[in-house]
């Protein structure tokens, strides 16, 4: 299991009732669990795996950052290209306060520092370093894997796992996915989509500081 799956095969099988010794339909799952987890990425606009990484962003504005993206945790803040200084998060606020995740930041009004940037560019100005994605608890949400294992069993229920079994090899199987990728590309059923739409993401900007 990959860290972005957002299900493992032994609790879609538990899902889909299917016994732990029937193993006929393992390779079959095993490749519906990360295209229906990057489907539920595109349907909600946003991931909901920890991803630590960094990213760079342009000067915006000496008192606030938008992040354009959800931030589950940020460890280090750099600004002042060709400084690099390191900014201290003691002066930060994160919002939404409903938070985390996080999508933009704002230095204290009571702060006599600010987000800086060299005298000859704004461009690439300012670094964030932390832990990306829409968590809960530092997890992947509940209602997340049940949606992928709904998907999952909706498209299995509906022919896509024997659909066209004609082309792709995997171990002693030959299955073609043709079909159930067909299938996700329609978007997830009632069942998955109630799981989903409250995870949808907002367009980010937003400066209502009590609401994802």
């Amino acid at each position: 299991m990959a860290d972005s799956d957002y299900t493992t095969l032994e609790h879609l099988k538990e899902y889909c009732v299917i016994p732990a010794t029937s193993t006929s339909r393992d390779a079959w799952l095993t490749r519906m669990i990360p295209a229906t987890s990057r489907a539920i990425d595109r349907y909600c606009r946003r991931f909901f795996w920890a991803k630590t990484t960094s990213r760079i962003y342009d000067y915006q504005e000496s008192r606030k950052l938008y992040l354009k993206s959800d931030w589950n945790e940020i460890t280090e803040i750099l600004h002042g290209q060709g400084r690099a200084e390191v900014f201290d998060l003691a002066h930060l606020f994160f919002y939404p306060e409903i938070g985390p995740p996080y999508q933009w930041i704002e230095v204290s009004e009571a702060s006599t520092i600010v987000f800086r940037w060299s005298s000859l560019t704004a461009q690439q100005a300012i670094k964030v370093t932390g832990v990306q994605g829409y968590l809960e608890d530092d997890a992947t949400p509940p209602m997340i894997e049940a949606a992928c294992c709904a998907w999952i069993n909706y498209i299995r229920a509906s022919g896509g796992e024997n659909a066209s079994v004609q082309s792709t090899t995997i171990g002693d199987y030959t299955i073609s996915y043709f079909q159930a990728m067909q299938m996700l590309a329609q978007g997830p059923p009632a069942e998955a989509k109630s799981f989903l739409d409250p995870y949808v993401a907002p367009r980010f900007g937003s400066t209502d500081r009590t609401r994802g």
